[in-house]
């Protein structure tokens, strides 16, 4: 007698072929139903199923295969599991394994990620000024087919690290720092995708600039600005005041202002001419030599940065007005004097000329003897006498001049 479970008629078609598995593609299921299996007899019990290394002995890698119910599913990041997996499916009635049904099968493990072409992101060049708003950036996910493929992003930078700081996992790039000068400078930020051997990157320039260089200053004042200095009109005083200096950043963050006035060539100052005392620029001379143009500048800065200043461009044009000025003489009478008589005492009044301030010489000269005639120019006296009655008669001329530079009018009588 036969066991009709043993000589029975079966047969097994499973659902899938051999197939491919990519690393990091993630699970991949593969089902199966009681519909894959056929028997001519169905007393000999429920189907039972395995799935096996090919050698029908050796269980499955549970590392990267595993059967749930009817479901055999794959799934490894493992670039060691890269290669061919060969199996059997088995199928048996009851306690039939004696006489299972056997369908071998192989699964083929690759990595495409480790020759994916990766097409980078990129963030454009910045230009940060430092101790203002932090920028943040967040650069797009590099292109990569497939897109499962698990790419390390990382970064690198010669900027410091308290300069430029990176959240990978975000994609983010933050670019801050209080100092203004610390951290000023041209610096490369990278970063690159990874896996394996396989690697991509962008980079992009950062500058980092000094807000107190970058700063606008201006002068906003009048007086430090083209004048016109007479010579001899005495001390004429400009003066600016701090207000007057506006900057878009503060002095905390800076430093206090200086102060400097030089010529247009940065030399110093003529002395004789111009001094500054505090916050201003005093001008006085009566010197003719120093009639002409004289170019300024007047620089302000704060703290440590004059080469940063704003520089305002002037210039003092010296004149001497006196030299040119129209001159009315004043005048006295002729004089008759009888010799020995009481003296004759004349004062003249002074020329009239503008500006006021002209310093006018007066001298007098005659061809009289000078024991006639005698003069005090200054108390503009002249004196006639001679207690001889004969020794100095005769006419004569008294000429009265002021006198400033060519500038040289007169009277007589």
């Amino acid at each position: 007698m036969k066991d009709p479970c043993k000589e029975a008629t079966k047969t097994i078609t499973l659902p899938w072929t051999d197939f491919n598995y990519d690393l990091n593609e993630g699970t991949v299921t593969k089902t199966w139903s009681d519909a894959a299996v056929t028997s001519t007899e169905s007393i000999c019990g429920v189907w039972i199923y395995s799935i096996t290394k090919s050698d029908l002995t050796t269980a499955i890698d549970a590392a990267v295969f595993s059967v749930s119910g009817l479901n055999f599913n794959t799934a490894s990041t493992d670039t060691a599991k890269i290669g061919e997996h060969p199996m059997i499916f088995k199928a048996w009635q009851g306690t039939y394994t004696g006489v299972a049904l056997q369908a071998p099968f192989k699964v083929t493990i690759a990595d495409s990620c480790s020759t994916a072409t990766l097409t980078p992101s990129s963030l454009v060049d910045q230009t940060y000024t430092l101790s203002k708003t932090q920028i943040d950036l967040t650069f797009a996910a590099f292109g990569f087919t497939p897109s499962y493929c698990p790419f390390v992003y990382t970064h690198s930078t010669d900027a410091d690290a308290n300069l430029v700081s990176f959240d990978d996992t975000l994609k983010k790039v933050s670019i801050y720092h209080a100092n203004p000068i610390t951290y000023k400078g041209v610096f490369t930020v990278t970063v690159t995708a990874t896996y394996g051997t396989n690697i991509e990157s962008f980079s992009f320039k950062l500058t980092t600039l000094d807000p107190c260089e970058e700063a606008t200053k201006v002068y906003t004042g009048t007086e430090i600005a083209d004048f016109t200095y007479d010579l001899n009109e005495g001390t004429v005083t400009k003066t600016w005041t701090a207000p007057e200096i506006t900057s878009t950043e503060t002095d905390t963050l800076c430093g206090a202002w200086s102060y400097s006035i030089t010529k247009s060539d940065l030399t110093a100052i003529d002395a004789a001419v111009f001094t500054v005392t505090g916050l201003s620029l005093v001008t006085t001379s009566t010197d003719t030599a120093k009639v002409g143009t004289h170019p300024m500048s007047f620089k302000a800065w704060q703290g440590g940065y004059s080469g940063f200043a704003v520089d305002t461009a002037f210039t003092i044009t010296i004149t001497d007005s006196c030299d040119t000025t129209t001159v009315t003489p004043s005048s006295l009478a002729d004089q008759t004097y009888l010799l020995s008589k009481a003296q004759i005492d004349l004062t003249f009044a002074a020329f009239t000329f503008t500006p006021a301030y002209c310093p006018f010489v007066y001298t007098a000269v005659t061809d009289a003897d000078a024991n006639l005639v005698s003069f005090d120019m200054s108390t503009k006296s002249i004196a006639i006498h001679s207690a001889d009655p004969a020794l100095y008669e005769g006419v004569f001329t008294v000429t009265v001049t002021a006198t400033y530079g060519t500038n040289t009018p007169s009277f007589s009588f």
